[in-house]
């Protein structure tokens, strides 16, 4: 990223964006939760995923802008789904399938702060550093193979979205979240300091 692209960088359509964004997508997520379809919800969902392409294109150029616009919002709902999903319980010997209730009772104050604290630091570890290590793992292939380097880039992204997905179920399925870290930490690290082209 050089110093051009960012003097043309306009942050607040960009922040713009990215709330848009948000909101498309939970606006899709929670017409999915619904038992009957909401072609309201559903409707207000894509217009906000189209609309984004807008503020985008006004702050990383209309290329990049839409290029992200058309990929970023996969990546969220991606992200929604390795954390939402009850990837534990789906890899004890019970198996048992999570069903969802309509009902919903309240919520102690300090209960809602540390689920905050475990939304916070599932971010973290199953989305994040996930995709960190996918990245590193994709900058030792990028290294290692003897090609131009579209193909390289090419390969190197194709095996990031096969990977980060699966980085994401094996860190849910675990008891804790601290080894998962650890190890996504260690690989984005081996990858950085394997890429010669870095350094």
């Amino acid at each position: 990223m050089n110093s051009w692209f960012l003097s043309t960088l306009s942050p607040w359509p960009l922040i713009l964006g990215l709330t848009v964004m948000v909101i498309g997508v939970a606006l899709l997520y929670r017409a999915w939760q619904r038992p009957t379809r909401s072609w309201s919800l559903i409707s207000l969902g894509w217009i906000a995923l189209l609309l984004v392409h807008w503020p985008l294109g006004v702050a990383l150029s209309l290329d990049r802008g839409w290029a992200v616009a058309a990929i970023l919002p996969g990546f969220i709902a991606l992200l929604w789904i390795g954390m939402t999903t009850p990837w534990r319980d789906w890899n004890s010997q019970t198996r048992q399938k999570p069903v969802r209730t309509a009902t919903a009772t309240a919520v102690p104050v300090s209960t809602r702060v540390n689920q905050t604290g475990q939304v916070l630091l599932q971010v973290l570890v199953v989305g994040l550093l996930s995709f960190a290590a996918a990245i590193g793992v994709a900058l030792v292939l990028f290294s290692l193979l003897d090609t131009s380097t579209v193909n390289r880039t090419v390969y190197a992204a194709l095996l990031v979205m096969v990977l980060w997905p699966a980085l994401m179920v094996w860190s849910k399925a675990k008891d804790s979240l601290i080894k998962p870290a650890v190890y996504f930490v260690g690989i984005t690290l081996g990858g950085l300091l394997f890429t010669p082209v870095f350094f």
